[in-house]
This record gives structure tokens, sequence and C-alpha cells, in this order.
């Protein structure tokens, strides 16, 4: 069965229909941050399966995980500089912050982190 999820106006209540598109997924609701982590870094994983675990890291605004992937040198540089692009929230100022000033080996991503914060 498919869902969509919409909020009523007339109760301010919040209410299951059915919906042809299939139903909204929480990208965290199936694998922990550490098995997100995992994903990325294991190499026989697909690139697509990597890409939505860093998103997944993200989206739940696991800040120091996202930064463990940047600061792993054995990552590939596209999934390093993702999940670098991936601190540029808010809510991991402070991470990015630390990053760019000095945790990072690489010049380039600690640069990288430097041009995220003055977005």
């Amino acid at each position: 069965m498919q869902y969509r999820i919409t909020v009523t106006s007339e109760k301010s209540t919040v209410r299951i229909q059915d919906y042809p598109f299939g139903r909204p997924t929480n990208p965290m609701s199936s694998r922990t941050p550490t098995e997100c982590i995992e994903l990325t870094i294991d190499s026989s994983a697909s690139d697509e399966d990597r890409k939505d675990a860093i998103h997944a890291l993200k989206q739940a605004n696991e800040c120091d995980e996202l930064a463990h992937l940047v600061q792993t040198e054995s990552l590939e540089d596209r999934f390093r500089h993702q999940a670098l692009e991936a601190l540029a929230t808010p809510q991991c100022d402070s991470t990015l912050r630390d990053l760019s000033e000095g945790e990072l080996s690489d010049r380039e991503l600690r640069e990288k982190a430097s041009d995220l914060l003055e977005r």
C-alpha cells in the first residue's frame, strides 16, 4: 500500500491517505549512523548507495559522522567532498569551522571548508 501524509486545516491534524507515487521515506529509518559510515567507506557498495548514506547523515544532522568521512583519507575524494558539502548547514557550522581551522590534513578540503563557512 502507498501513502501520502497530509495536514488538514479543519482540525489541524495529520492524516494518512492513499497516494499513487509511493510512501515518503526517512533515509535514516533503516540505517544507523554507523551503518551509513560503513556503507560510504565500503568500496564495493554502489556509488548511489554511498551517496544516499551521506545524504541520510546530512538529513539527520550527524555532523561528527560527516566530519569523520571527510577526514577518512582512504575514502575516494568525491565522497569526501560530498560529505564536506553536507556539513554546510547551520547545525554543523562548528564542525565545519573545526575542519577549516586545521583538523584536515588535506589543504584543498580545508580551504573548501572555509569557503563553505563564508556562504
